[in-house]
């Protein structure tokens, strides 16, 4: 399990973030990337595993374009 001083991240702002500010932070840590709400620096973070983070952000565009997600 990494254990990882937060504070000292480095936190990039999604390119896909829009003017309204409804955007997340992404910091990449030696095995794992963190993710929180950019509005909310304090609050929750959520980390997943390097290898997950990297297929979701390589397939999970093309299938929610393609809608094959669900809506709770």
């Amino acid at each position: 399990m990494e254990i990882v001083d937060i504070a000292t991240a480095a936190w990039r702002t999604s390119s896909r973030c829009m003017s309204n500010s409804q955007c997340v932070e992404v910091a990449m840590l030696t095995a794992s990337v963190a993710v929180r709400d950019s509005t909310q620096p304090d609050g929750a973070i959520l980390t997943f595993p390097a290898a997950d983070w990297n297929a979701f952000a390589t397939h999970g565009p093309a299938v929610l374009a393609a809608g094959h997600h669900r809506e709770h």
